[in-house]
């Protein structure tokens, strides 16, 4: 999966297009659980789109400010949306940067250091689950099923990494 086919999919869910400052809003508050994007890359990848004619764009005049750029999808752009999913969605690659640090500190001899990178994920992770509880209020709200769906997988892998670093707290401490 790539940026332009979720911001593909963003502008073909609204009914009257997005902006830019739309798409990387709803990034940062809405879909930060499935993506992380920040405005350099949304606007960068709707110009391509936009000259690729997978997007339209009008202008709607401000007073005293830019005129903002409304995005739609465009047939080209639906078609590209719907050849862009995979038959299969392969598996991540496997890069977990919490086991490096304490594979890393154990061979290093500072096993005294383990229990507290456990104990700061831990914290990190609370602080997490935290805010996608949070989200996920306001999806429920909203009555989004797909949406609700992803949140509450996102919540369930995390709360696993909870009961692993807890259960590996006690077992290093042990």
């Amino acid at each position: 999966m790539k940026l332009p086919t979720l911001l593909l999919a963003c502008i073909n869910r609204s009914k009257d297009g997005l902006t830019g400052y739309d798409l990387t809003k709803k990034f940062s508050e809405q879909l930060f659980f499935i993506w992380s994007a920040n405005h350099q890359q949304v606007y960068r990848e709707l110009n391509k789109m936009a000259e690729q004619k997978h997007l339209s764009c009008r202008l709607e005049p401000q007073d005293g400010k830019p005129d903002r750029k409304i995005y739609t999808i465009t047939e080209s752009g639906k078609r590209f949306l719907s050849n862009s999913l995979p038959e299969k969605t392969p598996l991540p690659v496997i890069r977990d940067a919490l086991s490096a640090n304490l594979f890393a500190a154990e061979s290093a001899n500072k096993s005294d250091s383990l229990w507290e990178h456990l104990e700061r994920q831990q914290a990190s992770c609370s602080q997490r689950l935290d805010k996608l509880n949070k989200q996920r209020e306001l999806i429920a709200a909203s009555g989004d099923l797909l949406e609700l769906l992803l949140i509450d997988r996102q919540i369930r892998l995390l709360q696993a990494e909870v009961e692993w670093l807890i259960d590996a707290h006690e077992k290093i401490c042990a």
